[in-house]
């Protein structure tokens, strides 16, 4: 999956992490997501991208992204 294939603000969540956790040696093109970066490293960790790549954006929809760090909303 492309980088820029990603809804409005995965987009750019994804964008920030491919500058905070670049992937050292790249297996692909770095526009794509599962060379992109190491998820391992990100705050969302591996199960968030690996689902993210599958498609299921739902992980990230209920979401807040502040200051491009994930945060779970509350509601109380």
């Amino acid at each position: 999956m492309l980088i820029s294939q990603l809804p409005p603000g995965l987009r750019e969540l994804a964008q920030r992490r491919q500058i905070d956790y670049p992937m050292p040696n790249p297996k692909g093109p770095i526009s794509h997501l599962g060379s992109a970066f190491v998820w391992d490293w990100t705050p969302e960790g591996f199960d968030f991208w690996s689902n993210v790549v599958q498609g299921n954006y739902s992980v990230y929809y209920g979401c807040k992204v502040t200051n491009l760090k994930l945060k779970i909303a509350v509601t109380p």
